[in-house]
């Protein structure tokens, strides 16, 4: 058996399994028992989250209307950059004040 020959059997092979393991993950995500189970993992999970979240006073909307606004401002279009320190806080700038590698 050559290499190809062996790749399509590889291939074929986990063609099959695909429809065999996705019932078998639906079926353990639905299972009665499976928060039970994983509460000590998801409780982690949700921990970590929490102490090392992004901490922000709001959903982000506001600041994303004023961006917007800012940017389509009448007689002139603008570049949105992020911030020459690195932050992830979107800055409006004209297009001679921002570079090109940060748009």
């Amino acid at each position: 058996m050559d290499i190809r020959q062996k790749q399509r059997k590889w291939a074929n092979a986990w063609q099959t399994a695909a429809g065999s393991l996705k019932k078998l993950k639906k079926d353990e995500l639905r299972a009665d028992d499976y928060y039970e189970k994983n509460q000590k993992l998801l409780d982690e999970m949700l921990q970590y989250a929490c102490d090392s979240g992004l901490k922000r006073g709001g959903s982000g909307l506001v600041e994303q209307q004023r961006i917007f606004k800012k940017a389509v401002a009448p007689g002139k279009i603008e570049r949105i950059c992020r911030e020459e320190s690195g932050g992830n806080r979107p800055e409006i700038h004209s297009p001679e004040e921002c570079p090109e590698d940060e748009t």
